[in-house]
């Protein structure tokens, strides 16, 4: 299987690149950010700057994990993790500044229900950025999040168009590297969404926690972010051209 899974890699790396490309300048943000922030033992920082650090770290490998997952041919593998990296963002960016917040997630403990859910979670932080019509934008970015838990729930509707390849009048399934069409289809989604979601949690780190650096520091740090918005909406747009964006289950999310 290591030899499969090399093979596939080798296929999928030309369809991948940008966006893998992508995903590790945003995962190599990370470090940067964290280094500008306040020092010192953990315990000692704000809580809101705790909790930051403990939820980046984790987006940070998440997206790493994601990248791997992707090149490797497991889309729907990676799309689960993107569900997840969702609402690590989306908390990271809930939380912000807010020590009463982020003192409220340290001291959730019950293992059966998450801290929020994910659309409240979502319409929060729309409604902090002042985003204007903050329904419509919320339902926007919550059916990104149940794609990607199409693939969490196996959901029928996404497994019927995996894992399967017609070759002539025979269809062939197979376990193991996916490298068809639509597995890249489904790759490209999935990596640019998880670097969208990484920019949400960026963005909201370096508001809430880096405003005593220097003008100069934050100005690298914004155009590295823009940069990378810039490049996603690029990689959105050959995704529309090469697949179209029509919307197979219209009045059905």
């Amino acid at each position: 299987m290591h030899e499969v899974e090399q093979e596939a890699a080798r296929v999928l790396e030309p369809q991948l690149r940008d966006h893998l490309v992508l995903t590790t300048t945003a995962f190599n943000l990370v470090g940067p950010l964290l280094s500008r922030a306040a020092s010192g033992p953990l315990e000692s920082l704000p809580r809101s700057l705790q909790v930051a650090i403990k939820l980046l770290l984790r987006l940070a490998n998440d997206l790493r994990c994601v990248q791997i997952l992707s090149i490797r041919g497991y889309p729907l593998q990676a799309a689960i993790l993107v569900a997840s990296l969702y609402e690590v963002a989306f908390t990271i960016a809930f939380v912000g500044r807010d020590d009463d917040l982020a003192q409220a997630w340290l001291d959730h403990d019950d293992p059966t229900t998450p801290f929020r859910d994910a659309w409240t979670l979502t319409r929060a932080v729309i409604v902090e950025l002042g985003i204007p019509e903050p329904d419509a934008q919320t339902r926007k970015f919550y059916r990104v999040y149940r794609q990607l838990c199409l693939a969490k729930h196996a959901n029928p509707l996404l497994e019927s168009r995996l894992g399967a390849e017609l070759r002539g009048d025979v269809v062939m399934h197979s376990n193991g590297p996916d490298t068809s069409e639509n597995a890249i289809r489904v790759a490209w989604f999935t990596l640019q969404n998880a670097t969208g979601l990484a920019l949400i949690a960026l963005e909201n780190f370096l508001r809430s926690h880096l405003n005593h650096c220097s003008a100069e520091d934050l100005s690298a740090l914004v155009d590295a972010l823009e940069a990378i918005g810039i490049e996603r909406e690029r990689l959105a747009a050959a995704a529309v051209a090469r697949w179209g964006n029509e919307d197979p289950f219209i009045g059905r999310w």
